[in-house]
């Protein structure tokens, strides 16, 4: 129920999503951008290994994160307009006769 509340009546989660994919994205870039300066300064001493992989991994990881939360707020402002909530809640009627008096 507490999962139903949060994903029913909120965005929170999808633009989290969103906001975690670019942060993702931006620091996958900075490593990138260090580690090919590194491996420009130490060109004979520094070995290849598995971080560009892992590097390339976690960017491509972050655009796909980036994209579902993008995916999810359009999914989300069309469940929004198709539900059909009234724009305000009444607390009383003042000077309203009812129907049928």
């Amino acid at each position: 129920m507490a999962m139903l509340g949060i994903t029913k009546h909120s965005k929170v989660p999808l633009r989290l999503m969103t906001i975690a994919g670019f942060a993702l994205a931006a620091l996958s870039l900075l490593i990138a951008i260090g580690y090919f300066t590194a491996k420009l300064i130490f060109w004979n001493s520094f070995n290849m290994g598995m971080a560009p992989l892992l590097i390339g991994q976690f960017f491509f990881g972050a655009v796909q994160m980036i994209f579902l939360g993008m995916l999810g707020e359009y999914v989300g402002a069309i469940q929004t307009q198709v539900r059909n909530l009234p724009h305000v809640i009444e607390r009383e009627r003042i000077n309203f006769d009812r129907i049928g008096d």
